[in-house]
């Protein structure tokens, strides 16, 4: 079995949730909506790779995150992917990488709809319910 490590960036502006959609050619998942993040480097921080991975896939500069959950999946038979998830705040306006084709400051209905159910699930678990 093969182990995976990603970070994903949660981004709330005005109420709204950043979510991106991935490009139709994307190998994985091509179409779907997700968070913006990505797989950290070999040699990489988790800390790092929030920074590195916002610039590359959003074009925004991460000026504040700390640490929201955990999650994990199976990719498939052999592969187990854990997500860490943050809370980021950054600036800059969103510039799109060839990785997604369209992003939506979605409400929680939006997002809800959107989303993959299991990433919607999670956020919706410990990162909504604790607003409340």
């Amino acid at each position: 079995m093969m182990m995976k490590v990603c970070i994903k960036a949660i981004l709330h502006r005005d109420g709204k949730l950043l979510i991106l959609q991935r490009s139709n050619q994307d190998d994985i998942g091509p179409g779907d909506w997700e968070l913006p993040g990505g797989t950290i480097e070999w040699n990489e921080r988790a800390e790092d790779a929030v920074h590195r991975e916002l610039m590359e896939e959003i074009g925004v500069r991460v000026t504040a995150f700390r640490l929201a959950y955990i999650s994990s999946f199976f990719l498939n038979n052999t592969t187990k992917v854990f997500v860490i998830n943050y809370l980021v705040e950054a600036e800059g306006e969103i510039r799109l990488s060839r990785e997604h084709q369209r992003f939506l400051w979605s409400s929680d209905d939006e997002a809800r709809e959107l989303l993959v159910p299991g990433v919607y699930h999670d956020y919706h678990q410990y990162v909504v319910k604790e607003q409340l």
